[in-house]
């Protein structure tokens, strides 16, 4: 159960309703694996990029060194975000694209 091993959890609110959430698991050591998840009627407001900035704080705050993100290749606006704010994508395959960010 993935919510299990979770270490840290980044709730995201827009007008007062929670508008998605970010966090981060184990990975490898000193290597955290980042998932975000936004209501779909949340999407394209800016909440997935104020969701990724947040728990990179807490994750920068917590002495993380690295954080991993793996992006489904039909997600466009996620890989172009990624790419964006700083993330390197060194693995492509059919399916996703894996992203990290050094910190």
């Amino acid at each position: 159960n993935d919510a299990e091993l979770l270490e840290h959890c980044f709730p995201l609110f827009h007008k007062g309703k929670l508008a998605g959430l970010s966090y981060y698991k184990p990975h490898t050591e000193g290597v955290k694996q980042l998932g975000i998840v936004i209501r779909k009627e949340m999407q394209g407001k800016g909440n997935g990029e104020k969701a990724i900035k947040g728990i990179t704080e807490i994750a920068k705050e917590n002495k993380v060194e690295e954080l991993i993100a793996k992006v489904m290749q039909e997600n466009e606006r996620m890989k172009n975000l990624m790419e964006k704010l700083g993330w390197f994508g060194y693995e492509n395959n059919p399916e996703y694209k894996m992203y990290k960010l050094t910190l």
